[in-house]
């Protein structure tokens, strides 16, 4: 019987009951407790005096508070220490598979069984050593990761979802000539077919997933397992570029592209690329971001892309990846460093980036926190770590940096020194091998086209703030600021959208369209703060 799970008084009980007659061995699994063991041990001591031919066994670790009990009672009887070392590989593949599912660990915040994190059981044997092998089975807390930051109370009480602009295809591509040889357009939708046909596409062109072949250009899939047989289309065409699209509403909206290895997107696809003003919720938008591995954010400064990244972040909960934002204006250091050993060993990034076939974390010098400056440094680090000397934590998190399940967040693309761009898209290149890991990269306009053509992907913009926008969000701001001053609601509310009306009128009439820009809207917001006090 476990003591740490027993009911008040029913394991005293059973010992009185069992054990002080007929049983002669006790077998005790001892998880550390707050509960008081001196009357058991009392009990257990009482027995054993009496009975020399009894026997109990305690299992548990060097802090178990029922053996250290015993060995300070008044009255000793005698005992043995054992130190027992069991490894992952000495239990049966059933047991593992148990430990494995029965293993509730804290992931970054969120419970996870270790399943979950941990994909085979040739996996666990490598990452899980003795001395957490005792954690598990004792039932010790486990916690693997730190939360990833996302909003502040104060954030998320006036955070207002935003809008995005999906990327648009004009159907005309279909008739490029260019695009008729190793081009091939998966399409999603209802109707798709119909859509074909009236844009002059034959027949013998299209097929479903099911019968599709090699000689098709167009194939059509329902939303039903679209992204597995999207995969399956890349794994047997691996020379050729593979569109996916979806049809809305009459409109093809572009999802993915596969890009055959050294090669990029090509110009006669590109031009076709239409983003009118026709933007979708933020909600909807998440669809495409959670299926999509590369995800691109421009737009000018203020318009609220790092708070984007926070609302992404904290609405994506899987364990299947580990989840890292890296604020790359924070890393100017790190990033010097690395500039400096290119420089030392008279290479180009150019070079370093052919050399590299797998990118490998250096723990060496690692101080046990700073995830985003491993990952960074893994550029010019060629050796395996010995998974051996590794914590429990940190061998978890080179599991999914090796087999490629990280969520990288890079904010702030356009903020880092110029001198260490190549350095940073190097990364970025690498990172992206295979499509496993997802990584979202916001950044200004600037280098928009950079980013597009190096990652081979379309990047996504954000919707100004129109006054409705300004008025829900001013409204959040505003109460959420009064109640955290005041402690309580702010009185005659209902004046308060005459107030803001009146605001955005004049800021509208002073700085023009850029109060749409969210970042504006606060600062206007600010400087009338103190108005707003005086009102009320």
């Amino acid at each position: 019987m476990e003591y740490s799970d027993a009911k008040n008084g029913q394991i005293e009980k059973y010992v009185s009951k069992s054990f002080g007659s007929t049983a002669n061995l006790l077998i005790i699994v001892d998880k550390e407790s707050k509960k008081d063991v001196n009357q058991f041990c009392k009990i257990i001591n009482q027995v054993l005096c009496k009975h020399s031919e009894k026997k109990i066994v305690i299992i548990g670790n060097e802090n178990s508070p029922t053996a250290s009990a015993l060995k300070t009672a008044p009255t000793q009887v005698p005992y043995d220490i054992y130190l027992d070392k069991c490894n992952f590989n000495d239990l049966t593949p059933n047991s593992q598979l148990n430990i494995q599912k029965n293993t509730t660990v804290t992931f970054q915040g969120s419970n996870a069984s270790l399943c979950d994190l941990i994909d085979s059981n040739d996996s666990a044997s490598e990452l899980i050593d003795s001395e957490t092998l005792l954690k598990m089975v004792m039932g010790e807390k486990i916690i693997i990761g730190d939360p990833i930051k996302n909003f502040t109370d104060t954030e998320e009480q006036y955070y207002h979802q935003r809008k995005f602009r999906l990327i648009e295809i004009d159907c005309k591509v279909f008739k490029e000539t260019l695009l008729k040889q190793n081009h091939l357009f998966f399409i999603e939708g209802i109707k798709v077919l119909k859509y074909l046909k009236k844009n002059g596409i034959k027949k013998s062109e299209i097929k479903d997933y099911k019968n599709s072949s090699a000689d098709c250009r167009f194939i059509i899939v329902k939303a039903d397992d679209s992204k597995l047989q999207y995969g399956s289309v890349c794994e047997n065409h691996p020379n050729s570029y593979i569109y996916w699209l979806k049809l809305v509403n009459k409109r093809l909206i572009w999802f993915h592209s596969y890009i055959p290895p050294s090669a990029c997107l090509t110009q006669e696809f590109v031009k076709h690329i239409k983003q009118n003003d026709t933007y979708v919720d933020e909600s909807f938008f998440y669809e495409y971001v959670k299926q999509n591995n590369i995800v691109i954010i421009t737009d000018i400064a203020g318009m609220g892309k790092t708070t984007v990244l926070k609302s992404f972040s904290k609405t994506l909960d899987d364990t299947t990846y580990w989840k890292i934002r890296i604020n790359l204006n924070q890393y100017t250091d790190t990033l010097m460093e690395i500039k400096k050993y290119i420089k030392k060993h008279n290479i180009t990034v150019e070079t370093l980036f052919k050399e590299i076939s797998e990118l490998q974390l250096n723990f060496a010098f690692f101080d046990g926190k700073d995830y985003g400056k491993l990952v960074l440094k893994s550029l010019i680090n060629n050796q395996k770590p010995d998974v051996g000397k590794l914590t429990f934590e940190d061998r978890i998190f080179n599991h999914f940096f090796t087999k490629n399940k990280m969520l990288l967040m890079f904010d702030g693309f356009d903020e880092i020194n110029p001198d260490y761009g190549d350095e940073v898209m190097a990364l970025l290149q690498k990172l992206k091998k295979d499509e496993k890991n997802r990584i979202w990269i916001t950044s200004r306009t600037n280098f928009k086209e950079m980013l597009e053509n190096k990652l081979n992907t379309f990047a996504y913009d954000l919707k100004p703030f129109d006054e409705e926008d300004q008025e829900i969000f001013l409204t959040k701001f505003w109460l959420n600021n009064w109640k955290m001053e005041k402690g309580n609601d702010m009185p005659n509310q209902d004046r308060l959208s005459l107030y803001i009306t009146e605001l955005l009128e004049e800021a509208s009439e002073i700085i023009g369209d850029i109060i749409g820009i969210p970042l504006q809207t606060k600062i206007k917001t600010w400087k009338y703060i103190f108005a707003l006090r005086t009102l009320f």
